[in-house]
């Protein structure tokens, strides 16, 4: 109890909720055998400052995601494994990919765009696209309709009449069904990209295969024909394949990792 009492509040109403739980009724619920949970146990006790909970985004999204999440880290926080090396929780490990992302999305991106665009909050994006009286929207890589909260407020918005949706997209998901123009996009198989896992520190490439639709684009191809169309300001990315732009990004990428 010492790292508790030293580094934790409340942890008395943990235990005492704790107490209150019938085992027989959480091992029904959970289909879980009671020899084979006393037997992590015996494994996490056995081992409890060289444990390492590597647990990601995907358990987030379940029904009761956040309490998972909060009594996993509880786990490690009883076994006093918070702030020790060689032990804890690992929710992500993006961060050790940063320094090879980094070159790559300064040659991507523009140090500074032509002037400075306004944000808007993407959880609120039914009620901002109604207040602002915003009248044309472009959504791509996103299918609000089906992970954004306040479904109804934003329902309400993609059908507005005034509002003009755009969507770049592969299937009928739906959000394309609130689409006023829908602009068929590629398979992520046929198209060049580079993939930054969440939970793993490396990277990984995808080489584009080719596509029987010639009327499908990808992100990269896409947004080169509208600058082009737009009449933007004159750009050396503008008049490069996709495969071209793909290698140079590839040749940012330290030996090591190419």
């Amino acid at each position: 109890l010492d790292f508790l009492k030293s580094h934790v509040d409340g942890y008395e109403r943990i235990i005492d909720d704790l107490k209150k739980m019938e085992e027989k009724e959480l091992l029904e619920k959970t289909g879980i055998d009671k020899n084979e949970l006393e037997e992590f146990v015996d494994i996490l006790i056995k081992n409890r400052h060289h444990t390492i909970f590597n647990i990601g985004f995907g358990i987030q999204k379940e029904r009761y995601g956040g309490r998972i999440i909060q009594t996993v880290a509880l786990i490690q926080i009883f076994l006093g494994n918070i702030g020790k090396p060689g032990t804890g929780i690992i929710y992500t490990q993006s961060g050790f990919n940063k320094h090879l992302e980094k070159p790559i999305f300064k040659f991507v991106t523009k140090s500074q765009s032509n002037k400075k665009s306004e944000k808007i909050s993407l959880i609120k994006l039914g009620s901002e696209l109604i207040s602002r009286k915003i009248r044309v929207v472009f959504i791509y890589n996103f299918n609000p309709m089906t992970s954004l909260p306040n479904l109804n407020i934003l329902k309400k918005a993609l059908k507005d009449q005034d509002l003009f949706v755009i969507l770049h997209e592969l299937f009928l998901t739906e959000t394309a069904k609130y689409a006023d123009l829908v602009i068929p996009a590629k398979f992520d198989v046929e198209t060049n990209d580079i993939f930054v896992p969440y939970c793993f520190p490396s990277l990984s490439i995808n080489q584009g295969g080719p596509c029987p639709y010639p009327d499908c684009l990808s992100n990269y191809e896409f947004f080169k024909l509208l600058s082009q169309k737009l009449q933007l300001k004159k750009n050396e990315k503008h008049d490069i394949s996709e495969a071209e732009f793909f290698s140079r990004c590839l040749d940012l990428l330290p030996r090591n990792v190419r």
